[in-house]
């Protein structure tokens, strides 16, 4: 603890004095530290005083907005906190003003400072702890800013000629509604070391953003940071400049355009640059281990904008300013018409294009003659996109880039696995299957081949994997992820994101029923809730050795019909059907005409079923109508509903 130094030190020092035969000058300390024990009051000093250094011995909590103007003001938390002591308070924290100048610091372990809770109302709301005016100094050793929320900068808003200098500390669970959920800056923002975490942006920069000025970033991390669009880890916009150098971190953070707090930009087309996005006449300068991986988008299938963002290659470019470390890693990425042009400036002597990954798998990073970075196409073998459909089974559909001389020998294969939860115990079943080449298909130029998945697979990671030779690319991904990125894709009509939508709650609703992953339901959906549908009900009349009919909900859309006995070969609509005994009964599995299943879109195709001297006639619609009057299962009752939704929403298209 800081406390008293002066005295102690005065104390010391005298000692010295007496058993070393030193002078007795007293040695002064640099800074005196005051307890602070007052609970209901901002640290500062009061009348003529304008420059004190704090220790907290105790919680604050204020009533509202604290001015401090014309102070030099230094805060150790020691382990507690500053906060607004109404959380429903819509007025920031504190506002720095006439050349003030506030360092904070926490000697303890949990010292933090939160501002407003509430989202806010009316404009020019900015800061939602601190609000950096002209010729004011703010700076971060230690500690934390959290769970803070405004418009502009969820913990900090600096204006042109303000400094923020953050050496240390969390900026923490700080939400912006227009940008810069951690800081937004339009003065000077530097960044030494520390970190910024679990911040958001209904628009842009999810970590900070750089609205005017220069941001220095030598130090510390950005991560777990999201936007709806244009940047989820940092957005930087035209005449503004973020300086990146030493071992600086901008990794793990999204740019998804579902998910964050209401309100906001919904220009879902814009979900990109996941670490940073770069506006066009924005500057970007980068030396040593800098390190830009890792981050993720949903901007749309098969055009990832993951990493470093630059939005218009023409007015846009990588300045390299300084040697390029051995570790450093940037992923970039530019609009398609962009492909081919220049992306750096001042590589050549600086480091090599090792530094650069593409996060375009068609495309890889390469040097002109002047020893500057470009994008040059991979002619071998790459996964140019995926998309979802749902014929007889709901398919992931692969397509894959393949140079002529690999395709002879190119392969694919997937696999996922799920677990299974019955009579409290878990099992998990695994799902795989490959390709030969031969069993692709062309489609304007590209290889297709179709992976089946489980309805209630939703969730479940596939990983793909595609070889020739020496080449091996892998991709992970989820039915759920391509089903939201048509959902909230700018090109998609109507139908297919109603469709979309129905798919991942269809299969959300499996899962419930059926016990599969269930701890990894799809985001932003209740599936306690009964789905609301148009779905009737009817009793159906079987005859007397027709046991019972079911439908397999989980891969191909089949019916099954149980008899009480032998009835020999059966037909559905003129086809053959052979079955089998288990468990008591003949089983027969109708699979559609081509044996591949029934469309999700003919469910309400009526089949007339011919068992010896018996017929009937059954459709999937049958069997969900007979469900929903049966009030079985509540859940049971709920999947029949969900599928009928999904087959509605299917048939629509």
């Amino acid at each position: 603890m800081k406390k008293k130094l002066v005295s102690l030190l005065t104390a010391f020092a005298l000692l010295l004095g007496v058993f070393c035969f030193m002078p007795a000058e007293p040695v002064l300390a640099d800074e005196t530290w005051t307890d602070w024990t007052d609970a209901t009051s901002f640290p500062c000093p009061t009348g003529e005083v304008t420059s004190a250094n704090y220790i907290l011995q105790t919680d604050v909590e204020i009533t509202s907005e604290i001015i401090l103007s014309g102070v030099t003001i230094k805060i150790d938390l020691n382990g507690h906190y500053i906060k607004l002591s109404d959380p429903e308070a819509n007025v920031r924290l504190c506002s720095l003003e006439n050349q003030t100048s506030l360092t904070i610091s926490d000697s303890g372990s949990d010292g933090y400072i939160m501002g407003k809770q509430v989202v806010p109302s009316g404009n020019k709301d900015q800061g939602g702890i601190f609000f950096v005016n002209q010729g004011c100094t703010l700076t971060l050793d230690s500690g934390t800013f959290k769970d803070s929320i405004c418009e502009d900068g969820g913990a900090v808003h600096i204006v042109s000629g303000g400094y923020f200098y953050m050496n240390g500390g969390t900026i923490s669970g700080c939400k912006s509604l227009t940008g810069g959920g951690g800081v937004h800056s339009k003065g000077t923002f530097i960044m030494t070391g520390g970190l910024i975490t679990d911040c958001h942006s209904d628009n842009g920069g999810g970590g900070f953003q750089v609205r005017a000025g220069t941001t220095k970033m030598s130090g510390g991390m950005v991560t777990g940071c999201s936007a709806k669009i244009a940047g989820g880890g940092v957005r930087i916009f035209s005449n503004s400049t973020l300086e990146l150098s030493g071992d600086a971190k901008i990794v793990g953070n999204q740019c998804k355009h579902s998910g964050l707090v209401s309100g906001g930009n919904n220009n879902g087309n814009l979900s990109a640059g996941a670490g940073i996005f770069l506006v066009s006449g924005g500057n970007i300068k980068i030396k040593g281990n800098v390190e830009i991986t890792g981050n993720d988008s949903d901007y749309a299938p098969g055009d990832p904008r993951d990493n470093l963002y630059l939005a218009d290659n023409n007015n846009c470019k990588i300045t390299i300013v300084g040697p390029l470390g051995d570790n450093a890693k940037i992923g970039v990425s530019v609009p398609p018409a962009h492909l081919g042009k220049v992306l750096t400036s001042g590589l050549n002597n600086n480091g090599t294009t090792a530094a650069f990954i593409s996060d375009n798998s068609e495309y890889e990073i390469t040097t002109n003659s002047n020893g500057e970075a470009i994008f040059s196409k991979i002619e071998t073998m790459y996964i140019k996109n995926c998309n979802v459909s749902s014929d007889g089974d709901i398919k992931l559909n692969v397509y894959l880039g393949i140079g002529e001389s690999y395709q002879s020998d190119a392969e694919a294969s997937y696999s996922y696995s799920y677990t299974v939860t019955k009579n409290g115990q878990n099992k998990t079943e695994n799902k795989s299957g490959s390709f030969t080449f031969d069993q692709m298909t062309e489609e304007d130029g590209l290889y297709k081949f179709s992976i089946p998945v489980e309805s209630a697979c939703m969730t479940a990671p596939i990983e793909i994997t595609a070889t020739s030779g020496n080449l091996s690319i892998t991709k992970t991904i989820t039915i759920e992820k391509y089903a939201n990125a048509i959902i909230n894709g700018k090109d998609y009509t109507a139908s297919q994101k109603a469709a979309a939508e129905a798919l991942i709650k269809y299969g959300g609703y499996a899962q419930v029923q059926f016990s599969i992953n269930a701890n990894k339901l799809p985001q932003g959906y209740d599936f306690t809730a009964e789905p609301s549908s148009s779905l009737t009900s009817e009793e159906f009349t079987k005859p007397d050795t027709l046991y019972g009919a079911s439908v397999v909900f989980l891969t191909q859309n089949s019916i099954k019909f149980y008899f009480t006995e032998d009835v020999g070969t059966i037909t559905v609509d003129g086809t053959s059907v052979s079955g089998t005994q288990k468990s008591g009964y003949y089983i027969y599995e109708y699979k559609g005409a081509d044996g591949n299943g029934i469309p999700a879109g003919n469910f309400d195709t009526t089949f007339t079923v011919v068992a010896g001297s018996t017929s009937f006639n059954y459709s999937i619609y049958t069997y969900l109508k007979a469900i929903y009057a049966s009030q079985g299962s509540g859940s049971m009752v709920n999947l029949a509903k969900a599928y009928y939704n999904f087959a509605t929403a299917i048939k629509a298209m």
